[in-house]
């Protein structure tokens, strides 16, 4: 199964491998400890080709990018080879394990993660996924 969830959700056994998908590791402060997140969030990986372009990421919080403008940009940006490449790996890996894609929001309503596993399901039909 491929699930998401918040970074800062404590690990939990069902997570399987937990993979950090942001463009950078950040705290709730917006410091950037990036060893200290990952032991504690109990981050396996750390793929950032796998988040939405930084620079776009930074206009949506500067309220310069609509969240729908970003998804489209995101979704562009998903659609390159070698991450296409990267989504299949990470999906057929979820077929035969519990796969967790993490990044920094709270909820998955206004996340990349939420495109994420919804382009790894059209990559892999049979893969089970799980928003949260």
């Amino acid at each position: 199964m491929l699930k998401t969830a918040c970074v800062f959700r404590e690990r939990r056994p069902e997570d399987g491998i937990r993979v950090c998908t942001m463009s950078r590791l950040t705290d709730e402060t917006w410091l950037n400890p990036e060893r200290e997140l990952a032991k504690g969030a109990g981050i396996d990986y750390w793929v950032r080709c796998l988040s939405p372009p930084e620079k776009s990421v930074g206009q949506y919080y500067r309220g310069r990018l609509t969240f729908e403008d970003l998804m489209d940009i995101y979704r562009t940006h998903l659609a390159k080879p070698e991450l296409r490449e990267e989504l299949v790996h990470w999906s057929m890996r979820a077929l035969k394990e519990n796969v967790t894609l993490t990044c920094y929001e709270f909820t998955p309503e206004k996340c990349h993660r939420r495109i994420l596993v919804q382009e790894c399901k059209l990559l892999v039909p049979a893969l089970e996924i799980l928003i949260e």
